[in-house]
């Protein structure tokens, strides 16, 4: 895999943004999933790298994956998520997942927060990259969605 895919921005120099920090914090305590739009330069990534750095800070597992092109094949970005697990076992993406990609990624991302029991975050940054029409993105966030209108389901 492409070292500079997992490699975290440098942050050490960008201005801290304590009130944006906080308000990310917030919203990740109470939802799985936060996807943060803004015009290019906003600093939509700075303020994610400086998010991470606090919580890996804080001993919470943080995986950073910057996105490109070649992510829109759903194969190819299961293998790389995998090969970011260390020692955890996970299922490897074959074509018989292709006509059920979300029961895959259920059992994926399970056995992926198993092998993490003090919580994960993966940050996929670059999104734009995929492009408007991108399947992966529709699939991803319509996996992401169900899987917060479950866990909401679960807490009640």
């Amino acid at each position: 895999m492409k070292s500079y895919k997992l490699a975290l921005p440098s942050v050490e120099d960008a201005w801290r943004r304590d009130r944006s920090l906080q308000a990310l914090s917030g919203a990740l305590s109470h939802q799985p999933l936060v996807w943060m739009l803004g015009l290019p330069g906003a600093g939509k990534t700075t303020l994610a790298a400086q998010w991470v750095r606090q919580a890996q800070g804080a001993g919470r597992t943080c995986i950073w994956y910057r996105l490109d092109e070649d992510d829109e094949d759903i194969a190819a970005l299961f293998d790389a998520l995998r090969q970011t697990a260390g020692a955890a076992d996970l299922p490897a993406w074959s074509p018989a997942h292709g006509t059920e990609p979300e029961r895959f990624a259920r059992q994926f991302f399970a056995q992926w927060l198993e092998a993490h029991p003090s919580g994960l975050t993966l940050v996929l940054d670059d999104c734009h990259r995929l492009g408007a029409g991108s399947g992966f993105l529709a699939w991803w966030t319509r996996w992401w969605t169900w899987r917060a209108a479950a866990t909401g389901a679960c807490r009640s």
